[in-house]
């Protein structure tokens, strides 16, 4: 066990994102805007926070709440910063900031949402409050959103969007109601609804390249092709 470093000022320090780097250092995202790294050699952390934040004014409300390597740069990671007091609307609440492990820095970047993919061409991929995904473009600042509706049981339905995953060429959206299949030029494709009152909340493709789907009754694997669950 290898409790992450209090503050003198707040006694929940919390643990969020994990991520593992080539190098095998241990990102962990914390409470009041603060990043951790752990050390598997010293088994001790070393505590990173942005300059322009004042954590003992403002950190409380700021969590680091996932942790994205940059398939691209392995200098780079990106975190989504959650407000938990915005004085904005709840599309405001969740932020887009990246570090560079080498000067450390804490760069924000004008995009909202919780950061799921880095695909290819270094585009981030998210989910946004509610019924939408987020497309980031890091060479040209541009951020899109992209909403969607689905049919449920007869009638159109906004699910809360839970994660991205792309799996064979395609990318695949976990939403709590519905399973489905999302190309910028087409738009969403609905691949199945859940049963059962089940909610879609994980996506996960594994190294024998099944496609794995967590949900409120479990961890499964699906053929989208079929349309099965098993």
């Amino acid at each position: 066990r290898f409790p992450v470093p209090k503050l003198q000022y707040r006694s929940d320090p919390g643990a969020h994102g994990l991520v593992e780097d080539a190098d095998g250092t241990l990102w962990v995202g914390g409470g009041n805007f603060r990043l951790f790294a752990f050390d598997r050699n010293t088994q001790e952390f070393a505590t990173y926070s942005p300059d322009w934040i004042d954590a003992r004014k403002h950190g409380g409300r700021l969590t680091l709440l996932s942790i994205t390597q940059d398939p691209a740069d392995s200098n780079i990671l990106w975190l989504t910063v959650l407000d938990y007091n915005s004085s904005g609307s709840q599309f405001d609440s969740y932020g887009l900031v990246s570090f560079d492990k080498t000067t450390k820095a804490f760069t924000p970047h004008p995009c909202h949402g919780e950061t799921k993919h880095v695909d290819s061409k270094g585009h981030l991929w998210g989910t946004y409050w509610g019924n939408w995904i987020t497309q980031y473009d890091p060479g040209t600042s541009q951020c899109d959103t992209f909403q969607y509706e689905v049919q449920y049981r007869g009638q159109m339905v906004k699910p809360l969007a839970n994660d991205i995953e792309l799996y064979k060429g395609k990318m695949f959206v976990a939403s709590s109601r519905s399973l489905m299949t999302f190309d910028p030029k087409i738009g969403f494709d609905l691949v199945m609804n859940s049963k059962d009152e089940d909610e879609y909340v994980s996506l996960f493709t594994d190294h024998m390249n099944n496609l794995w789907i967590g949900s409120t009754h479990g961890a499964h694997v699906i053929d989208p092709d079929r349309q099965h669950i098993r």
